[in-house]
């Protein structure tokens, strides 16, 4: 069973619930001077609008958040995969934003930030000036410029089950999504330990739709079934029964990976028991004189393995 979702069109959405990401930015973001906002001083930017080259892409979030007497914007850039060109990327986005709300007192502040979910280690070289060739020659044209680099794996666990929000939910399970085992585990804990805010419970629903059962390939039916009952279900229920779908779907494919093997090895068994009695005919006939052409032809061996066989016999 394989996970098969989108890591940017499922983040993004719960990225756009200020409940979700007033959390994200108080209290996993490890930035001292973003830690006192509350969901009302956040302005969600939409990324799609500050400049044509944006259109295509789904993944980067824009927040506007009040500081003194101006405004500083937050940038967030979802990534499933390394990639070297990162710095490049983030200083491309931040000249972007920069570039649309500067005012007459300059260019804002932005803080650029990369949430990490691949399965492979990555260890990115987040200070601009260390990707510049020469920097240390010339340091007042080095760029300086650093984002903020966040892999979903290190955040602490305990941290997300007292999130008590969609969001911390999500990366819970995103930790261990490569793992259905894990998943299903951790969709029970959740249950038990995470409190969900009512206005949230929609929210919940659709993710552990798209983003879980889906991404299982959980039977339509079945999903369709919880998300109908999601109104009348509980948080703890919610999470029940997403686990217990995902249980029985591994059941199922274990059962099958186990048939398909107990079939695999009855016609290997049968095409070795095929070939041990072309090869008696096929030594038979040589015995009797047969020709090499005569043989292939009968038993439908090759015949280089004709040959073969008789220069078996003929050392014998």
């Amino acid at each position: 069973m394989k996970l098969t979702r989108s890591y940017d069109v499922g983040f993004k959405k719960l990225f756009s619930d200020k409940i979700n990401v007033c959390w994200f930015i108080t209290e996993i973001i490890p930035e001292p001077g973003l830690k006192n906002y509350s969901q009302l001083d956040i302005e969600i930017v939409a990324t799609e609008s500050i400049n044509a080259q944006w259109k295509t892409r789904r993944s980067d979030m824009v927040y506007r958040l009040p500081y003194s007497s101006s405004w500083v914007y937050l940038l967030v850039e979802f990534q499933s995969r390394p990639n070297k060109q990162m710095h490049c990327r983030i200083y491309e986005y931040m000249f972007l934003i920069q570039k649309k709300y500067q005012t007459n007192k300059g260019l804002p502040l932005v803080v650029p930030v990369v949430l990490y979910n691949g399965t492979e280690k990555w260890f990115p070289v987040t200070q601009f000036a260390d990707n510049i060739e020469y920097a240390e020659d010339f340091p007042e044209y080095a760029q300086r410029l650093n984002y903020i680099f966040i892999d979903v794996r290190d955040i602490p666990e305990d941290k997300l089950l007292n999130g008590n929000n969609v969001l911390a939910a999500a990366l819970y399970i995103d930790q261990v999504a490569t793992n259905p085992d894990s998943v299903v585990e951790r969709l029970l804990e959740l249950g038990k330990n995470i409190r969900i805010p009512e206005e949230q419970r929609e929210e919940l629903a659709e993710w552990l739709y798209h983003a879980v059962l889906k991404s299982y390939k959980i039977p339509q039916g079945e999903i369709n079934e919880l998300f109908a009952k999601s109104k009348i279900l509980g948080v703890e229920e919610m999470f029940q029964s997403t686990a217990m779908k995902i249980k029985k779907g591994l059941t199922e494919e274990k059962k099958r990976i186990r048939l398909e093997s107990r079939i695999e090895g009855r016609i290997e068994g049968r095409m070795e028991g095929r070939m041990e009695a072309q090869l008696e005919i096929a030594r038979n006939l040589i015995l009797e004189g047969a020709e090499d052409s005569f043989i292939a032809k009968v038993t439908g061996l090759d015949i280089e393995k004709v040959k073969e066989l008789r220069n078996q016999q003929q050392k014998q």
